[in-house]
């Protein structure tokens, strides 16, 4: 039997309502055959950086990176009350489990992964570009190719069943393989 998946986005701002255990386990074990993957939103704790934004005229960055690391607390509190386990790990969302339900901690993928992305796209719309050889951008050009494509790959990947995902990955092993052999002279 293949797993079926369902992404779903738990407002933070439920996290206080008394009713949420009993009401979440209800409607997780409604699809029995299906795996969800919770995302946690930041609620009241994520306003209140909002307001301080605004009020003190802090730094966006700063901000920002505070309201994700925020909504790695609100996911493991949000895992808490739903009794599921959490992980910051998205591939290992792609792997068959045991477990019906996960808490994504999308903090990791946040510092990772997209910082990668704006670093690159930056450097080729800054002016100083030119100021660099050809081949230093075409570099950065193709890392950022790389990464996209990567990401891109790594999403649909997500979107697939867990059987077709491995006959996926062995086909592609396949490939890889063919493609590494030399000629034989």
């Amino acid at each position: 039997m293949s797993r079926r998946l369902r992404v779903v986005k738990l407002g933070g701002s439920l996290l206080g309502d008394a009713r949420l255990p009993r009401l979440a386990r209800h409607w997780l074990d409604s699809e029995p055959e299906m795996s969800t993957v919770v995302i946690v939103g930041g609620g009241v704790w994520v306003d209140g950086v909002r307001n301080a934004y605004q009020t003190f005229s802090l730094d966006e960055a700063f901000c920002h990176w505070l309201c994700v690391d925020l909504l790695e607390q609100t996911s493991r509190l949000g895992s808490k009350l739903l009794g599921i386990p959490h992980t910051d790990d998205w591939q290992q969302l792609l792997a068959p489990t045991t477990n019906r339900s996960t808490v994504f901690r999308c903090g990791r993928f946040l510092r990772e992964i997209e910082p990668t992305l704006t670093v690159l796209r930056d450097c080729l719309t800054n002016p100083e570009i030119a100021n660099e050889s050809r081949e230093t951008e075409q570099r950065i050009r193709d890392t950022l190719q790389f990464v996209e494509t990567l990401t891109t790959w790594s999403d649909e990947m997500l979107r697939l069943k867990p059987d077709t995902l491995m006959k996926a990955l062995g086909i592609g092993a396949k490939i890889s393989q063919t493609v590494r052999r030399k000629p034989s002279k």
